[in-house]
Formats: structure tokens, sequence, C-alpha cells
């Protein structure tokens, strides 16, 4: 929150301290979101979005997510945001990578149902980690402004090919 404000003052004109920086800056601020809270962390994760949209942020980034529950879940305890969310989304290369995401980093969860899909879908793992992020980008579609899209390991092709089928269901 503290760098919110501070960034805030910025495009006001001014610093920290509240001295003239002698011209308004122009940036457009964001704040992260985790959506994969528990149910024991929901109210202190929304307690957090609501100080960091009070401190002045402009547009919400997401941790990346795998289900739609977790958007749901939050939206139906927090409304509608009075900003921009931006879903965030990694794209899952195959049942290995899957796991080192769930397992490995935290504020990522994906669900078993997905890490199933992957592990059954052996070395077509790209195609079927395309097929999950097209039905939940679809299925979260009316809830968010945008999303944001992290190749794994310089895989630019396999976002390249989800943007392209996203604009033929005319949801990018």
């Amino acid at each position: 929150m503290g760098l919110i404000q501070i960034i805030r003052g910025f495009t006001a004109g001014h610093d920290a301290a509240g001295s003239s920086i002698g011209a308004k800056a122009s940036f457009h601020i964001g704040c992260a979101l985790n959506l994969n809270m528990t149910d024991e962390e929901t109210d202190r994760e929304i307690e957090k979005y609501q100080r960091k949209i009070e401190a002045g942020a402009d547009f919400i980034m997401t941790q990346p997510i795998y289900e739609l529950a977790p958007l749901e879940r939050f939206l139906s305890r927090a409304g509608k945001p009075p900003v921009p969310m931006l879903l965030g989304y990694v794209m899952l290369h195959n049942s290995k990578h899957a796991e080192y995401l769930h397992n490995e980093v935290p504020g990522i969860t994906i669900p078993e149902e997905v890490r199933n899909r992957l592990r059954a879908a052996g070395e077509h793992g790209n195609e079927e980690g395309l097929r999950i992020a097209q039905e939940l980008l679809a299925e979260a579609y009316t809830h968010i402004q945008g999303v944001y899209l992290l190749p794994s390991y310089r895989r630019y092709d396999i976002v390249s090919e989800l943007i392209k089928t996203l604009r033929a269901q005319q949801l990018a």
C-alpha cells in the first residue's frame, strides 16, 4: 500500500515527503491480488485488496488461476472491483510443469482435475494445456477486463496460438 501511495503522489507531482518533483508523473498503478486464498485467508486478502484500491491502484493483476472457483469466490465476497481486473495465466505444457508450479511456486494452485488431464495427455501436454487455457478464459471472460499471459520456458508459440484461438472466439 505504501508504494502505491508514493507512486500516486508522483502522479500528483510530489514525492513521499510531499515536496514538489517539478512536474506530474504519468503512471498507471497496478496491484496484485491472490485469488488462490484459503477460506481462512479470504477476509484478510479482501481487506488488503480494498486498502490497495483505496491507496490508488488503477488496475488489478491476479495470481494465475486454473479454475473459475477462486475468481467467483472472490467476486461473491468482495463484489465487482471498481478498477479493471487482469487475470493472470501461466501456460501449462505438461504434467511435470503443472506439478512444479503447484508444489514449488507460492501463490499458484493447480487443481487435481487439471493435473490429471495433463497426466492423461502424456506427450500431447501442450495441446491439452492450450485447451485448459481456452476453457478457463472463456468461462472467466464476463468477470474480467483482460488477461495477461505468461509463457514458460520461452514458449511464445503456445501463447500466440492461444491468442489466435481467443480472437477467433471474439474473446481477445
